[in-house]
């Protein structure tokens, strides 16, 4: 793929990582100030982890994806993982995610944005082999 297309994924696929990060500061700040608004993996709040989780993508995504993808799937993950638990639990009834100003539950949108954000990451080169005789920046 050329580059200038990949810049374009990488680009949104940075901007995408600040508008969630921007969007979910909200649920973060109401954590802070109370403590109930997300749920807590052991002591610490999912909020937490999943906005740190999407500022590592964006700054992955920004700097240079193919040197940096260990970095990118230690976001991802655990954003695909939580989003996919919270999906789940709420379909079963179960009640866990935070929702949005809509009435819509959060991890609705962090399971469709990390679904969108993996083949993005592929298409910005992101998984292309680093070769020793051929490391490009």
């Amino acid at each position: 793929m050329n580059q200038p297309l990949q810049l374009i994924f990488r680009t949104t696929i940075a901007l995408i990582s600040i508008f969630v990060v921007v969007r979910f500061s909200p649920v973060v700040l109401a954590e802070w100030n109370d403590g109930n608004a997300c749920p807590k993996l052991g002591p610490l709040p999912a909020c937490y982890l999943v906005v740190f989780c999407y500022a590592l993508i964006g700054v992955v995504a920004a700097i240079n994806p193919r040197r940096l993808n260990p970095l990118f799937f230690i976001g991802w993950l655990p954003v695909f993982a939580m989003a996919l638990t919270g999906t789940s639990l709420e379909i079963l009834g179960h009640g866990t995610c935070p929702v949005s100003d809509s009435g819509v539950p959060m991890c609705y949108y962090s399971l469709l944005l990390a679904v969108v954000l993996l083949p993005m990451f592929w298409l910005a080169g992101g998984f292309k082999k680093i070769n020793a005789t051929n490391v490009q920046p």
